[in-house]
C-alpha cells in the first residue's frame, strides 16, 4: 500500500478512503480492543466452600465435600492435605464427637503409604490423581461447570489473547518468562534479576534494603 507522500493521491476516484476495506480485518495473531482496556473481564466464581462440619451431618460427607470443591478449583492435593490434615483446622471445624471418622476419611483420601510401605505422593500418584479429576468433575456438574483442569484453553481465541496482553502488561518484565535461554539479552536477564529482588525477595535492587511492608 502506497504512503502518502511524493506522488501519492488519494484513494481511487469513485472510492472513498477505507471503503473497500474488509469489516474488522486484522492481521493474523492481532486482536482489536476497546479504547478503555482495562475493563476486568468476567471472573470464574471458586467452587471452594467454606467447612460444613456440623453435628447431625457425617464428617465423611462434610470432608470429601470440602476437598472436592477445592480440587474443582485447582488446589493442588498436597496443599488440601496440609490443611485439612493440621490439627488447628480440625479443632476449630470438627465436632470432636467426629474426630475418630474424620480420621478414617481423611486417610482414605490421602493414603500416606502403599501397601508395601513405600510412601506415595499425593501430587504424583496416577491412581490418586485420577481420582482426585474425578471428584473434581463431579462436583462441578453439579453446578453445571467445568472444573479448573477440564476446562481447555484455545491459545489463539481473542479472549486468550486479551487476558495475556492485560496480564503483561500489569509488569512488562514478565514478557521473559516466553523466551528460550538462550535468546534472553542484557536487558532480559536484568528484567529477570529485578522481578526476583522485588517481586520474590521484595528487596530494593538500588539500595539492597528490604522492602516488605
Amino acid at each position: 500500500m502506497p504512503l502518502r507522500g511524493a506522488g501519492y493521491t488519494g484513494p481511487p476516484r469513485g472510492h472513498p478512503a477505507g471503503e473497500l476495506d474488509e469489516r474488522d480485518w486484522l492481521p493474523k495473531g492481532f486482536v482489536s480492543y476497546p479504547k478503555n482496556i482495562h475493563n476486568d473481564p468476567e471472573r470464574p466464581k471458586p467452587f471452594a466452600v467454606p467447612p460444613g462440619f456440623v453435628e447431625g451431618r457425617s464428617a465423611s460427607e462434610a470432608l470429601r465435600e470440602y476437598v472436592a470443591s477445592r480440587l474443582a478449583d485447582g488446589w493442588k492435593p498436597s496443599d488440601i492435605l496440609r490443611e485439612v490434615g493440621s490439627v488447628d483446622f480440625v479443632t476449630r471445624y470438627v465436632p470432636e464427637s467426629q474426630w475418630e471418622e474424620y480420621s478414617q476419611v481423611l486417610d482414605e483420601l490421602f493414603p500416606a503409604t502403599r501397601e508395601d510401605g513405600t510412601l506415595i505422593d499425593v501430587d504424583k500418584d496416577p491412581e490418586l490423581q485420577e481420582r482426585y479429576r474425578r471428584m473434581a468433575r463431579e462436583y462441578a456438574v453439579r453446578f453445571g461447570d467445568a472444573d479448573f483442569h477440564s476446562q481447555a484453553v484455545d491459545p489463539d481465541h481473542p479472549d486468550t489473547r486479551k487476558a495475556l496482553y492485560l496480564a503483561l502488561m500489569e509488569d512488562p518484565r514478565t514478557q521473559v518468562a516466553f523466551k528460550p535461554l538462550g535468546e534472553l539479552t542484557s536487558e532480559d536477564q536484568r528484567a529477570i534479576r529485578e522481578y526476583f529482588y522485588t517481586e520474590i525477595a521484595q528487596v530494593d535492587p538500588v539500595q539492597g534494603g528490604t522492602s516488605r511492608a
